[in-house]
Parts: structure tokens; sequence; C-alpha cells
């Protein structure tokens, strides 16, 4: 991550700049980047719960708190020692619930919304016709 450092808006500061970097220790970790399809597709809104040894975690995917401020649409859940997620739980904005099990640590995820959409058909024949 860079941070720059400035005295307001469009002042430069005599802080230098700087590059934090961040080296990885021996915890585990699962990212969750969501594309929302009958929602927004940003996800903006989202519920993700995470169940496992530990517990309960909770994720809500925003899209801003306030000016100039915008969040990673990506959750990120640190796990530390345990190996694996018992479920993890993505509550949509649509109403849709997806549910997922048994999910190893350490990788990162892009789940699309589904579920059953209703949609109206019309079917029409002509002539005889067998079903």
């Amino acid at each position: 991550m860079i941070a720059g450092y400035g005295n307001g808006f469009n002042s430069p500061s005599f802080t230098n700049d700087k590059l934090w970097i961040n080296e990885r220790n021996s915890n585990n970790f699962l990212s969750v980047n969501l594309i929302g399809t009958s929602s927004n597709r940003s996800a903006v809104g989202t519920v993700i719960e995470l169940h496992g040894a530990w517990g309960t975690m909770i994720r809500e995917v925003r899209a801003g708190e306030s000016y100039g401020v915008s969040n990673s649409l990506s959750q990120i859940f640190g796990l530390g020692v345990h190996y694996t997620i018992q479920s993890l739980i993505i509550k949509w904005p649509s109403g849709v619930v997806s549910t997922y099990t048994d999910i190893d640590a350490n990788q990162l995820l892009t789940i699309s919304e589904s579920g059953c959409h209703p949609i109206n058909i019309i079917l029409s024949t002509n002539g005889n016709t067998t079903l």
C-alpha cells in the first residue's frame, strides 16, 4: 500500500510518501469478491457470514462511508490457524441466499449471484400437440 501525505486535497506537504509492505505470516485467510446479477452489480448491501471452529464472522459490502472515502468491495476474513470454513452464507439484497460448505482457506473467491428468478413465459401451440 502506498500512502501519500499532503496538506489538504491540492497542497503537497514536506512529509515523504511511504510504501507499506505487508509481509505474510502463517495465518490463513479467505477473500470473497461478489458480482450481483439481480441485485446491483457491485453487490453493495450484501451480507456475508463465515462459520467455522472460531464461531461466526460477518461482513457487509459497502460502497463508501463519507466524502472521499471508499471501501474495497472484496471482503477479507482472517482465519488465524484454521484451514477450513464450515459454511459461507451470502445474503444478497435481492433476497437470494447462497450457501457453500467445506471451503478451503487461503483463496480468493469470486461468486456471482444466482437463484431462481421467475419469468413469465406464455406457451402456445398450433395444431395437435402431445406433451
